[in-house]
């Protein structure tokens, strides 16, 4: 089964979804929506997807493989049950006023949870308002792919989602504008904001609130990427990804609770005046 987040793959079946095309077509369009990939990687791509029965390719055309698009409804269809019927593995606070604590053993270790807990908790909302605070744009440069996946997810959810992030480095601006072209988001950059000015990264949608501090010796790594890169020629992610990697007791809580949400929601939106 393919990776529904890797952006490249996606995008090729999405496009070959309305019409068979050659490659050197299948390129330019990738091109024209702004998809890097070389010719000689998605020759690569394109052929491993035929391998594996994605793909088919006649007449120089390449088209959805019956048979993958077969297997593919029947999981979609055994996923719709899951979605209706399925007990959660992850179980959030249900009372008002109640939180829980959740560990991982990095940031990365943190991230598959994180990103189930923010679709988790907009199924629970009580409003189509989804809003975040990040003081600086960690995730987004080293998961850029994922955190773009997961608000899209929630946006075609029907959410309304706003992402403030609370620095104006390079780095922040670069990411920033990364995700400003997709057009289901809205997000801004503020060297002033209410909330702490590092190493702090809050959430809030309905009554719910997810909130995550993180630990000191991960704030003094990534504040050397911050403050010293000055143009993304410099910036080296596979370095800023080993922090993200880098073994250290990390931990994210959840809160039900409208007061709390509601004051998050207020502080965030000074962001957006």
């Amino acid at each position: 089964m393919l990776d529904p987040i890797h952006p490249i793959h996606s995008a090729i079946l999405e496009i070959l979804c309305r019409k068979p095309l050659s490659t050197a077509e299948l390129k330019n369009t990738l091109d024209a929506r702004g998809i890097t990939v070389s010719t000689p990687n998605l020759y690569r791509i394109v052929s491993h997807l035929i391998t594996a029965q994605v793909l088919v390719k006649q007449r120089g055309k390449l088209s959805l493989h019956r048979l993958w698009v077969s297997e593919f409804l029947q999981f979609a269809e055994t996923l719709g049950e899951w979605s209706r019927h399925s007990e959660e593995s992850v179980d959030l606070p249900e009372k008002e006023g109640e939180q829980r604590v959740y560990r991982a053993d990095s940031l990365a270790g943190l991230d598959p949870l994180w990103n189930h807990l923010l679709l988790q908790i907009t199924e629970k909302a009580e409003n189509k308002v989804f809003e975040e605070y990040d003081a600086h744009a960690w995730y987004l440069l080293a998961t850029p792919d994922s955190e773009a996946a997961v608000y899209r997810a929630i946006a075609r959810n029907g959410f309304t989602v706003r992402l403030g992030i609370g620095g104006k480095t390079t780095l922040d601006l670069h990411a920033v504008k990364a995700l400003e072209s997709n057009k289901e988001i809205s997000v801004c950059s503020a060297a002033v904001t209410p909330f702490p000015s590092d190493g702090y990264i809050a959430v809030a949608c309905g009554s719910y609130s997810i909130e995550l501090v993180l630990p000191e010796i991960l704030r003094r790594q990534f504040a050397i990427f911050f403050q010293n890169v000055q143009s993304m020629a410099d910036f080296e992610p596979e370095r800023f990804a080993d922090v993200f990697r880098m073994k250290c007791p990390c931990s994210l809580t959840v809160r039900k609770s409208q007061k709390h949400a509601e004051t998050l929601r207020e502080a965030m939106g000074t962001m957006w005046k």
